[in-house]
């Protein structure tokens, strides 16, 4: 299991060219285990402004492990 920093979600979601983002794509499409935090979760969400984007990040999230 690989926990993700909030870095590396924004990352992701923004689409930036880096190899982080790169890692976590490919950790996603092979289904591995991937893990956040509450807190990394609620940084995450406050920075999202469109419903689209939120329904995908909630698709995601919904495969992670979450710890409290």
């Amino acid at each position: 299991m690989i926990l993700v920093d909030t870095s590396i979600w924004v990352d992701f979601f923004r689409g930036e060219d880096s190899k982080h983002r790169y890692y976590l794509h490919n950790l996603i499409q092979e289904e591995e285990e991937i893990s956040l935090t509450d807190i990394i979760l609620t940084e995450i969400l406050q920075g999202i402004r469109q419903d689209k984007v939120f329904n995908w990040v909630e698709l995601i999230f919904l495969n992670s492990q979450i710890f409290l």
